[in-house]
Parts: C-alpha cells; sequence; structure tokens
C-alpha cells in the first residue's frame, strides 16, 4: 500500500495515530501540501486519506473546501484509487446543518427523531402536534450551547418571544427516558460503540432529576439488532468508509426504540479508545488495505 494524506490540521490525534501504525507496518505515505492539493496527482497512489477541518469558513478554509470536494470527486471515478472519508465531504450538502441533515436521512427512509422547522412563530401550535416535550436546536451545528429542552406550548412561546430567530432552528421530538451511544462503523464492519456521555455533562444545567433517573434505559437485543441496521442504512446513504454514528434510544410509547441523531465523518478515536480499551488505528489500516 502506497498511502498519500492531506490534513489541515497538522495536530490531529487521529491522523497521528493512522501514521504511526503505517510507520510500525512499514507502509509508505506521502504527505499533501496546501500548496499542492489544487491539480495534483494521486495515480502513484493506492490509497488517500483528508482530514480537514470545517470550523471556519474563511477564505482560505473555503478553498480548500473546494479543493478537496474536486478530488474526492476524481477519485471516486478513478477506480484504483481509493479513498478514506476521514470528512464530512462525501455528502452533497454541508453536513453541518441539522435541518438538511435530518431531510436527507429521513428521505432515505433513515429513523429519525420526528422534527419540525418554523420560519414564522405564529405557526408554533404544530408542535403540539408532535408534542412535548420538545429539543429546540440550532440548525447549524453550535455543539450543547445551541441545544435547549422546552416541556410546554408556553414554554416555547416564551423562548422565541425573547427575540430568538426562529428560522435558525429546529424543534426536535424529546424523549425523556433515552441514552446515546456512538457506534464507529468501517465499510460494513462494526468496529465497536460506546455509550457517549460528553453530551450529557455539558447540558447537565437542562436536566431535571426526572430526566436524569429515566436515563438508565436497558438495551434490548431487537433494539440493538435495529441500531446496527440503521448504521448501515447511513453507510449506504453516505457512500463513506468510517462514520461515528450517534443512535438515541428513546423510550416510544412504552418501545425502546433506537433513532439516528447524527452521523460524523470526521469521527474521533481517543474517546473511542478510552471508552472501549481497543485502539483504531490498526483497523483503519486494515479497512484500507481490503478496499
Amino acid at each position: 500500500m502506497n498511502l498519500a494524506y492531506f490534513t489541515w490540521v497538522r495536530s490531529s490525534y487521529e491522523m497521528k495515530q493512522v501514521l504511526a501504525e503505517c510507520r510500525r507496518r512499514n507502509i509508505q505515505f506521502t504527505r499533501i501540501e496546501y500548496s499542492r492539493l489544487k491539480g495534483f496527482d494521486f495515480s502513484p497512489y493506492s490509497h488517500v486519506i483528508f482530514k480537514t477541518a470545517y470550523t471556519e469558513r474563511d477564505g482560505e478554509k473555503l478553498d480548500c473546501h473546494s479543493q478537496v470536494l474536486t478530488a474526492i470527486a476524481q477519485l471516486r471515478q478513478f477506480g484504483r484509487v481509493k479513498v478514506f472519508d476521514a470528512d464530512y465531504y462525501a455528502l452533497p450538502f454541508d453536513f453541518r446543518s441539522k435541518r438538511e441533515c435530518g431531510n436527507f436521512y429521513q428521505s432515505m427512509s433513515v429513523p429519525y427523531p420526528p422534527s419540525i422547522s418554523l420560519t414564522d412563530v405564529s405557526n408554533l401550535s404544530r408542535v403540539q402536534e408532535m408534542g412535548f416535550p420538545v429539543v429546540v436546536k440550532e440548525a447549524i451545528s453550535s455543539g450543547a450551547r445551541g441545544i435547549h429542552f422546552i416541556d410546554d406550548l408556553p414554554g416555547l412561546e416564551r423562548f422565541f418571544g425573547s427575540g430568538e430567530d426562529i428560522g435558525k432552528y429546529q424543534i426536535q421530538k424529546r424523549y425523556v427516558q433515552n441514552v446515546t451511544y456512538r457506534f464507529l462503523y468501517g465499510r460494513e464492519e462494526l468496529l465497536g460503540h460506546y455509550r457517549t456521555r460528553d453530551e450529557m455533562r455539558n447540558a447537565r444545567r437542562l436536566f431535571t432529576d426526572s430526566d436524569v433517573g429515566g436515563n438508565q434505559l436497558k438495551i434490548g437485543t431487537n433494539s440493538y439488532v435495529q441500531a446496527i441496521r440503521i448504521c448501515a442504512q447511513v453507510m449506504e446513504a453516505t457512500r463513506a468508509d468510517l462514520l461515528g454514528i450517534d443512535i438515541l434510544f428513546g423510550n416510544s410509547n412504552g418501545s425502546i426504540m433506537p433513532f439516528l441523531l447524527e452521523a460524523n465523518l470526521n469521527p474521533q478515536f481517543r474517546r473511542f479508545e478510552e471508552e472501549t480499551g481497543r485502539e483504531v488505528a490498526p483497523s483503519v489500516i486494515e479497512l484500507l488495505q481490503r478496499m
């Protein structure tokens, strides 16, 4: 295997681990400098990894985004060069938009929590039909800071009556009894999963005591099998090679149902390794070698 890689973030833990594994296995690799990305000759390389950042959309990074999109499109048509998508560029839209994500996955029949997007506060009564409580999320990802838990229609009216722009939010059904797991999936192989806790810590002030107690759900075999099926659907829908897939198990009318929360084409290995005790880089190299 002869590997070429491009990374915007030189300090990336994931890329460092993969390259260290390449050294242990005596696999040759070449870094693609940003200045050489446009028009780079990929033909000598059997595999290419892209590991980039998209936290800023200013001039240089926007140009990088365009170049990476172009490179991946070219590589997908070039049969003997395979692409390991270590970012969100495989999708046909800006992956940070929760609204577009939801629409995309629902169009692919992937189980997704019921959601509503509104443009006018006069339509808030539509949320009553979906049912409370709800989670109000900023459509463009901003982590736990952009998440608000609201229990009833008056609370929703107060939230948007305070001057918040309703157009930038997505309103999603909230399952008070819930637990979230992240599944790390490589092509058709489940690498493992762990229960996510950071999100709960970040949003601790938003949970009530009953919510925290209600999070202790037992995930049965049927729900687990359904979650794996969702992962496979997402892999097929995105045509990705590696995903960190967040699955919400929620108590829906007495049944524990799995729903897709989000799929990260830029999954972080460190937390997965800490929780599972399993190194990811060897699996990534083995995945690449099978491609």
